[in-house]
């Protein structure tokens, strides 16, 4: 939108870009979005679907390494939900999932990322937020964090990608899985009990504590100066 925002504003008059600008471009981004953006989301969601499926196939520690690599990606751009219908596939072939219990990893690895930054960052207001972000994401509501936070420091971002892949392979080395779906959030650790949950919360722990790590050691006070600077539309 910002791009179409420049080409529109280029040509249109002074008098009318106040109104006018706005206007056409939201309405041009939204056209676009419908025609062309989101018929090609849902390709590459079911490209993203058929490759996770054939990953398991391979080899459940793959799996675990690439999809927790791709989840916090695959939620910033909202094709997370094309992995829904294997985790349900899964529950009604053979009663039990393995994939669910990686997105609950990436879920923990963006809000450990999302804490570290509350420690990086210096004004009260940007803390509040931060705070609210990572609540939501222990409540399973991840876009806060990757939208608010993780999107405008790409080092807690990297952290959280890392660490999700990190603690996906470990509980898939355990074969740890799900018999109901759930959402993945700080109340769905009672649907782990059972053999598999020491191998559960040991993985909770290492995507929380992992990416809190990374980006506390990475994301110096120059990186959160540089991405708080004010941008000018040109």
């Amino acid at each position: 939108m910002s791009h179409i925002h420049k080409i529109v504003n280029r040509f249109m008059p002074e008098v009318l870009k106040t109104v006018v600008t706005p206007t056409l471009t939201l309405f041009i981004s939204g056209f676009l979005a419908l025609s062309v953006i989101g018929p090609i989301g849902i390709h590459l969601g079911n490209g993203l679907a058929w490759l996770v499926q054939g990953l398991f196939g391979i080899s459940p520690i793959l799996a675990g390494v690439v999809v927790g690599a791709i989840r916090p990606l695959a939620v910033f751009t909202g094709m997370h939900h094309a992995m829904t219908p294997i985790a349900l596939q899964n529950f009604a072939t053979q009663s039990y999932d393995m994939l669910m219990p990686m997105m609950c990893m990436a879920n923990f690895s963006i809000v450990g990322a999302t804490f570290a930054v509350y420690y990086k960052v210096n004004t009260p207001k940007e803390k509040s937020i931060i705070v609210s972000a990572a609540v939501s994401g222990l409540l399973g509501i991840t876009e806060p964090a990757l939208f608010g936070v993780l999107a405008k420091y790409k080092k807690a971002f990297l952290a959280a990608i890392i660490a999700s892949s990190v603690a996906s392979a470990f509980i898939s080395f355990f074969g740890v899985r799900l018999y109901g779906y759930v959402l993945s959030s700080i109340f769905s650790i009672p649907a782990y009990f059972g053999p598999y949950f020491i191998y559960a919360i040991s993985g909770m722990i290492i995507a929380v504590a992992l990416s809190f790590t990374i980006c506390y050691l990475f994301l110096s006070k120059v990186d959160v100066a540089r991405a708080n600077e004010p941008t000018q539309l040109k």
